[in-house]
């Protein structure tokens, strides 16, 4: 009867201790390890089996081959890790990290009052086989008219210049900001052999009221790609730049690099006082008449030999750039050779049709005809103007122009800034 009774005490004993080990709250890393690549970051979880309803402070050790603050850092506050009651879940994120297959980390978590140690109490981080890629965008601002052709470059962190992909690749674009209601993006795909992926973001009419910006980058889910020289795109969602857009007066401030077209029709032996580019003073005036939208030069200078009062309206491209790329119906990727030397970038234009134009560039002489114009609001809110269309001018370039097979938009565009008034 009295081991009956002491084995009964025991096992009573014994339940109750159960009961209070139960009601402790065991910590433990979510995994055992994490597979990093270089120049990455990783959050690492640690969790409590539940919430305890005194304040928790978990030891966190470091140790294994690589070195704290050398190979990597960590970004915590304290190496003791507290948990406020409530709390369940602390995040341990290592940064810079510069690993070597001979390098690794180890992260143990210690015993301490009011919890036990889980199963996963080690973690250990270790470099991925695959190298990182750092991506760089080709440019670090742009405008979203009808869709863009975003265009991002791959290095390795071991290959450098010299990586290509050994097979296709795929990752995706995140975007952030007040306009990312109005892109509409698509992964960005490298083919094999390449280190230079596309992808185009497409504009979502009617999701914006006006004009916005928004930050593109590579979504951080893809560990793999590190940030580079131009790690995010800046777009200026705008839409497409119909007539209404350009309403208001616009005074002529300066054409694009003139002195090196200067320089491009002296070599031709062309005279450059006989060119079209005196217009201190020259306005544009765009006007709502009815349903529709109409330009009416003014002031003084040479392009009151081509512009006439017109109806205006958004046509198809047409003598592109070298180059240049069809975004939509109306809207073209270029490079103007004058306003890059100057911008340092690719412009998104708008191509519009003038009903009535002198097609002779000429005060002495006038043929109307419908003509077409690129207008293009810039990032500053400015305007630029270039010409697509008009006749073999007599009065200028002619020795250019008949070296020429076709109406040449670099040299005959006269890209031009005008400013708001």
């Amino acid at each position: 009867m009295k081991k009956i009774l002491l084995a009964i005490a025991a096992a009573t004993l014994m339940l109750v201790s159960c009961k209070q080990e139960d009601k402790i709250p065991t910590v433990e890393f979510e995994q055992n390890f994490y597979k990093v690549y270089s120049h990455s970051t990783v959050t690492i979880n640690v969790r409590l089996s539940k919430a305890s309803t005194e304040t928790v402070t978990v030891p966190l050790r470091t140790s294994g081959t690589a070195v704290l603050d050398t190979d990597y850092r960590l970004q915590v506050t304290s190496l003791d890790l507290t948990f406020k009651p409530g709390e369940v879940l602390k995040l341990v994120t290592l940064k810079d990290i510069d690993l070597t297959p001979e390098k690794s980390v180890t992260l143990t978590l210690g015993e301490g009052d009011g919890y036990q140690v889980g199963t996963k109490y080690v973690t250990v981080i270790s470099l991925d086989d695959e190298e990182s890629l750092i991506y760089s965008f080709k440019t670090p601002e742009a405008v979203l008219l009808e869709s863009y052709i975003v265009s991002v470059s791959l290095t390795g962190t071991t290959s450098g210049d010299e990586f290509r992909a050994t097979e296709d690749l795929t990752f995706v674009l995140s975007t952030v900001g007040e306009g990312r209601d109005g892109v509409l993006t698509e992964p960005v795909k490298v083919q094999a052999g390449q280190n230079i992926g596309t992808a185009t973001l497409l504009y979502r009419d009617g999701m914006l009221s006006s004009e916005s910006v928004c930050s593109v980058g590579v979504d951080p889910m893809f560990k793999r790609y590190v940030k580079g020289e131009i790690p995010s795109l800046l777009l200026h969602v705008r839409g497409l730049q119909t007539p209404e857009k350009l309403l208001g007066t616009w005074t002529f401030q300066e054409v694009y690099d003139l002195e090196e077209m200067e320089l491009w029709f002296m070599e031709y032996d062309d005279d450059p006082d006989e060119l079209p580019t005196h217009n201190e003073g020259f306005t544009l005036t765009f006007a709502k008449e009815g349903d529709e939208v109409v330009v009416t030069p003014g002031g003084t200078g040479d392009f009151l030999k081509f512009f006439r009062k017109s109806k205006v309206s958004l046509a198809a491209p047409k003598n592109l750039v070298a180059n240049g790329v069809k975004l939509g119906n109306y809207s073209t990727e270029e490079g103007n050779m004058f306003v890059s030397e100057v911008a340092e970038t690719y412009q998104q234009n708008t191509y519009y049709k003038l009903e009535t134009a002198n097609l002779a560039f000429s005060a002495n002489s006038e043929q109307l005809g419908s003509a077409i114009v690129v207008f293009r609001i810039t990032p500053d809110g400015d305007l630029c103007v270039e010409f697509r269309e008009y006749n073999n001018a007599d009065e200028f370039g002619a020795t250019w122009w008949d070296g020429g097979t076709k109406f040449d938009p670099d040299m005959f565009g006269f890209a031009s800034l005008f400013k708001k008034l």
